[in-house]
């Protein structure tokens, strides 16, 4: 169930996503070319994470190490960084798209798993060693609503 849940609140970010680049970038004027960029860059970056978990996953992992990489503490760390670098400096719609569709993903799974401390936690910090409490799990999901807001707002440059 839970599963389903967080493949609609995907489907709803990437639509919503879509029709903020119609009505904000393109100020509702049909110009295929951007949008269709940009609806693929959200693809690709919804795809990757999908592809990663349901393809790549079970070809890496071994009975001690259970975690997908796209999932991991270091590719979140990681994302961070270079998602900012795509909206600020790279200056390609698909990029955008790419870094959006990624960041809104992960913060999808985020969210529903926030309150499962021991899932949350075999998802996403598998290789840090310290157990985090409800506290700082939520808190991290704040944060990572902050940080996806502003990457929205780079991107629409509101």
């Amino acid at each position: 169930m839970r599963s389903l849940q967080t493949t609609v609140a995907k489907c709803i970010f990437l639509g919503l996503l879509t029709g903020a680049f119609f009505f904000l970038k393109l100020d509702a004027v049909i110009v295929w070319w951007p949008l269709l960029q940009f609806v693929a860059g959200l693809s690709l970056g919804a795809g990757l994470l999908f592809f990663d978990k349901i393809i790549l996953a079970p070809r890496y992992q071994d009975s001690e190490h259970s975690f997908v990489f796209t999932r991991s503490f270091l590719f979140l760390v990681a994302f961070a960084c270079v998602s900012m670098w795509i909206i600020t400096s790279s200056g390609s719609i698909i990029g955008n798209g790419l870094a959006l569709g990624i960041a809104s993903s992960l913060l999808a799974e985020m969210t529903h798993l926030r309150r499962d401390v021991a899932a949350f936690h075999t998802t996403f910090l598998a290789q840090v060693k310290k157990q985090y409490s409800q506290q700082d799990i939520s808190r991290l999901v704040i944060v990572s609503w902050i940080y996806f807001l502003v990457l929205v707002g780079l991107v629409f440059r509101f």
